[in-house]
């Protein structure tokens, strides 16, 4: 078993080898984001080799459960699950309308180069810098770990099935110090893509082997709460079951990070651009629901994405299964003022996930694919462009131009090309 200095457990002997599959972390840091792929150092382990992935464009993740628990330094008594906010709210009232939104019939879905610039500053619009380098936190999204804590700080929210059709929150902070964040989770591989595009500080709570040894290789700073040297810097709820109730505060992420020489500060990050839209939309929309996909394929109830839009705040009002998100801190429903479809396709890889079997999925998310925008209580069709594995995704509208965003928090659903979407009018 390949480790990194300084990240030995108690169970990284062979004979729980497959038990630790779901488990290993690491806390150290690698080469910056900025650095293009030609120009990257060379890694501090040998790259894995791994088997010839399996390309099913609308793949059916296997049947498989939530994974089991990291190794923790908590007593062994495991607490009682109880929640500590009702997550049973009134469900979404019944559109008078609802339509299927079209997904592309084939994998690939082309999107030309936007007549406007791609990539847009967080200075230019936020001030100087340098600022504050963002932080993506797993977040879970698990039955026994709702709700999440302070999830509604988060300036962007990227949601994408983890295994077996459970959804895995990475969530975007660039505060100072919003509180308690989590509960707190493993990575997964598309947590690498998305932490390339931000300039940003990749946190979670364990990881598979292979999946770690890309974080390893991935060309971003990183930490682990599976580390050694970690246990200090985060604690557990006492009232839901590990692997569920993984905290920290975002101070503390700093801290340790800033221990082994991660730069906290940047000259800028990128940024997605905030305006009016001068396309005409493609219809009203006054919510809309993504149905993410359970274990059979088909949309699986408890993880179904519902968004109702308000006129008065000009936020849709999120909601998971028919009940609505209410943020275990602030007690207010999570929300957004964009909603941004993301489809791509799926490489189903070899990496072993939990001692179910269930596979590490690889979304796609460098090339081009179809997107479809959320925003005033109308919807707009556009696609996505991110031309290498280091630039940030850009988002282009029906006419050409860069899709702006509403002033406010953004959703990101990242969906495979099966999943079920609908409006309602």
């Amino acid at each position: 078993m390949r480790r990194h200095p300084g990240t030995l457990s108690p169970l990284g002997r062979p004979f729980l080898l497959v038990l630790t599959a779901a488990l290993l972390g690491c806390g150290v840091t690698v080469t910056a984001r900025t650095r293009g792929p030609a120009t990257l150092p060379q890694p501090v382990l040998v790259a894995p080799t791994f088997a010839a992935p399996i390309v099913v464009p609308t793949a059916v993740p296997l049947p498989t459960l939530e994974p089991t628990s990291e190794p923790t330094a908590v007593p062994t008594i495991a607490p009682t699950f109880v929640p500590t906010v009702p997550t049973v709210a009134a469900p979404l009232a019944a559109p008078a309308t609802q339509f299927a939104v079209s997904q592309p019939a084939a994998p690939s879905f082309p999107c030309p180069p936007p007549l406007t610039p791609a990539r847009f500053s967080y200075v230019a619009a936020n001030g100087p810098g340098p600022v504050l380098r963002p932080i993506i936190v797993q977040i879970d999204n698990a039955v026994p770990a709702r709700p999440a804590l302070n999830l509604s700080h988060a300036s962007t929210v990227f949601e994408s099935v983890a295994e077996g059709g459970v959804t895995r929150f990475s969530a975007l902070f660039n505060e100072e110090d919003p509180g308690i964040v989590g509960p707190i989770r493993s990575a997964r591989l598309v947590s690498i893509e998305i932490a390339r595009q931000f300039e940003a500080l990749l946190t979670y709570h364990g990881a598979s082997i292979g999946v770690q040894d890309r974080i390893w290789n991935g060309g971003v700073y990183f930490m682990s709460f599976n580390a050694n040297d970690s246990f200090s810097y985060h604690s557990r709820l006492p009232d839901r079951p590990i692997p569920h109730n993984s905290i920290a505060r975002l101070p503390d992420i700093r801290r340790y990070a800033a221990a082994h020489a991660v730069p906290l500060r940047v000259d800028d990050w990128p940024d997605y651009p905030r305006g009016d839209v001068l396309a005409p939309p493609a219809g009203t929309a006054s919510g809309l629901s993504v149905g993410f996909s359970g274990p059979t394929g088909a949309p699986w109830p408890d993880y179904r994405a519902d968004f109702r839009f308000v006129p008065e705040t000009g936020l849709y009002l999120r909601s998971t299964g028919g009940h609505a998100d209410i943020d275990g801190i602030t007690k207010q429903q999570i929300s957004a003022a964009t909603v941004v479809v993301q489809v791509a396709p799926v490489v189903v890889t070899d990496i072993v996930e939990d001692v179910l079997g269930s596979l590490s999925l690889d979304y796609q998310l460098e090339g081009e694919g179809k997107a479809l925008y959320f925003r005033d209580g109308q919807y707009w069709e556009g696609c996505w462009r991110r031309p290498n594995p280091f630039a940030p995704a850009t988002f282009v509208g029906p006419d050409g131009n860069v899709f702006p965003l509403a002033k406010g928090p953004l959703w990101v659903a990242i969906a495979s090309p099966n999943t079920p979407i609908t409006r309602s009018a």
